[in-house]
């Protein structure tokens, strides 16, 4: 798995919580500072926008081809002393689905120009969206909802979310010939109410998987 984010399912009433695990490949450029939460909100500011005017306006996925996503996002950026290499953005539209609107809430995970292939082409079908190259899927996302979803609560995260699986050899071989490693930036998110009539506390708590501390 290579990225995921949702809502985590409710043990008490009184607390919500939820989580972003959003992955980035990077190099050390010099000291590191507190910078977790800067990557992670750079992370989830990374966004693919399908042209104004393409033929397939409703659904994101329709046709194999590209040419009409406009990547909204820097290939990098220095953080803190990283450089960071956003490997996943979120598609948006310009249009609002009324029918599955949680869906909205998580705009569907995708590689970004960084890993996308040569002749690489997107699918999808009733269990998920996919990129394939050479072939085979190298790409798979997937959104999970509890419930019927038929209306947002106030103070509460929906139960609904999404995930990515990957093949690692595509990922492994970016990494290999880019000379970066590899590193998630994890944000939970609890939402706490002890009483019906009060507004809930919510804190927020960053980390970052897996980075080193090598100047490379």
């Amino acid at each position: 798995m290579l990225a995921a984010e949702g809502a985590v399912i409710p043990a008490a009433e009184a607390i919500r919580s939820y989580f972003s695990l959003l992955p980035f490949a990077y190099s050390i450029r010099g000291p590191i500072g507190d910078v977790c939460a800067r990557i992670h909100r750079h992370l989830k500011q990374s966004l693919w926008m399908k042209y104004p005017i393409s033929e397939h306006l409703i659904t994101i996925f329709d046709g194999p081809d590209l040419d009409q996503w406009i990547p909204l996002y820097d290939p990098s950026e220095i953080i803190g002393g990283v450089e960071v290499y956003p490997l996943i953005a979120g598609v948006r539209l310009l249009h609002i689905n009324t029918w599955q609107y949680w869906r909205g809430m998580h705009p569907p995970f995708f590689p970004t120009l960084h890993l996308l292939m040569k002749g690489g082409s997107v699918t999808h079908n009733a269990e998920g969206w996919f990129y394939e190259g050479t072939g085979h899927r190298v790409f798979e996302g997937h959104d999970w909802r509890i419930g019927s979803l038929e209306r947002t609560h106030d103070n509460e995260y929906e139960l609904t979310g999404q995930y990515v699986l990957v093949d690692p050899d595509w990922l492994n071989s970016y990494l290999e010939q880019s000379g970066l490693r590899l590193a998630h930036a994890l944000r939970v998110s609890v939402m706490q109410r002890n009483r019906e009539y009060e507004d809930p506390k919510e804190f927020h708590n960053c980390r970052l998987l897996n980075l080193g501390s090598v100047v490379t």
